[in-house]
């Protein structure tokens, strides 16, 4: 039988104290941030925790807003284009209808934030709150906001969906108005919203 020796002895100790300090280090250095991870995608940043902010896009309008999970800003005034034959939304005497071919004070709205991608609707003509009609065009009416006067928008490309608060159903550019009772998702249901 072989005995080991004094070479193998000191070579195993060896081996053993650099994988202690290796893993050490490598402990160290993860639980201080100081190790960056890289991403698949061109043009982003490296993050060094998954809490890091996601990357901003500056052509979207949450770039220029305060709250970066908001699509719009606060207090500034947008227009309404309707997908059906691209004319301006307006707070009309009928209710909201997109049949305007500029903006002046019955076309331009606000949003206000009411957390995720959950907006008001304030009409900038009677100061008030727009309202999902359910079957009906959408009025803006209201001086509160509940649950009717609360809509999800989503982003497509450079338009967005709205849903109504009343059956969580898309809204849609009708030759009647705006009227929120649409289970489908096309050309009609996407409106072009910018700042006026």
């Amino acid at each position: 039988m072989n005995t080991p020796n004094k070479n193998d002895n000191t070579a195993v100790l060896i081996f053993v104290v650099l994988l202690c300090v290796c893993c050490c280090c490598s402990s160290s250095i993860i639980s201080s941030g100081a190790l960056f991870l890289t991403s698949d995608k061109k043009d982003e940043p490296a993050t060094s925790s998954p809490a890091a902010s996601p990357p901003s896009d500056a052509s979207s309008p949450a770039a220029s807003s305060p709250a970066a999970s908001s699509y719009f800003t606060e207090g500034v005034d947008y227009s309404i284009k309707g997908g059906r034959d691209g004319k301006y939304c307006a707070n009309d005497d009928v209710g909201l209808i997109c049949n305007r071919s500029a903006v002046a004070g019955w076309e331009k709205f606000q949003f206000i934030h009411q957390g995720d991608n959950i907006y008001a609707i304030k009409s900038m003509r009677s100061g008030k709150q727009c309202k999902d009609n359910r079957e009906n065009v959408s009025k803006c009416d209201t001086d509160h906001i509940q649950g009717h006067e609360k809509f999800v928008f989503e982003k497509h490309g450079d338009k967005y969906s709205i849903k109504g608060g009343w059956g969580n159903k898309y809204c849609s550019d009708q030759s009647v108005g705006l009227v929120c009772n649409t289970d489908h998702l096309q050309d009609w249901e996407k409106f072009t919203i910018t700042k006026a």
